[in-house]
């Protein structure tokens, strides 16, 4: 459900809003399923997702929707649904970014994002390991070890520069200047977008 509320927003973006329409049939399919259909105004929804001058408006309610799950979730005792659906929804964004990468290989930017998906995936696995004794989880817990297991080989290189003092909000805050570096070769790229792809071929198949 992650995977394809990620998807709704990023078709939202590009105005591919039939195809909006698409993820949100399986997004209504597989909440109804999980008993939180509640937390979608289906109707309303369609008729934004159809007509994209209202994009902004679509963005806003399916962001409020997820959160309202997540929430919902974790005070039902069903942290584990909560962690799947934040686990499909990471995965399906930076699938979404290594495709985009992919048409613009010239984007240090882009590169350097799915470089830096390392410490979100490092929180992701140890959330994964304390519900490890769901069948679902622990499933997927396998699957993205071999993710993280590429990742690992990646390093991320900070450089701390001098503190400089700067004034907010009325108050004088020290700040402490950082920078990082990338450091993944072009093998190490090819075998976390392969991986990406294969894992969620696995989940939505």
């Amino acid at each position: 459900m992650g995977i394809y509320g990620t998807d709704l927003g990023y078709t939202n973006i590009y105005e591919q809003n039939q195809d909006g329409v698409v993820y949100l049939s399986s997004i209504k399919e597989l909440a109804d399923e999980l008993n939180i259909g509640q937390f979608f105004d289906f109707n309303t929804i369609k008729r934004l997702a159809t007509n994209s001058s209202n994009l902004d408006s679509l963005l806003l309610i399916t962001t409020k929707n997820f959160n309202d799950i997540n929430s919902y979730l974790q005070e039902q005792k069903r942290a584990n649904l909560s962690i799947l659906l934040l686990t499909g929804g990471w995965l399906e964004a930076l699938h979404i970014a290594e495709q985009v990468y992919q048409e613009n290989p010239e984007s240090e930017a882009l590169r350097e994002k799915i470089g830096e998906q390392k410490i979100i995936l490092e929180n992701i696995m140890l959330l994964l390991s304390f519900y490890n004794d769901d069948p679902d989880i622990a499933k997927l817990e396998t699957e993205m070890k071999k993710l993280a297991d590429i990742y690992a080989e990646v390093e991320i290189k900070y450089t701390h520069g001098e503190s400089s003092f700067k004034e907010v909000d009325g108050v004088l805050t020290i700040v402490q200047e950082t920078t990082s570096e990338i450091l993944m070769s072009d093998e190490q790229l090819k075998k976390i977008i392969d991986i990406t792809s294969e894992i969620r071929k696995n989940i939505i198949s």
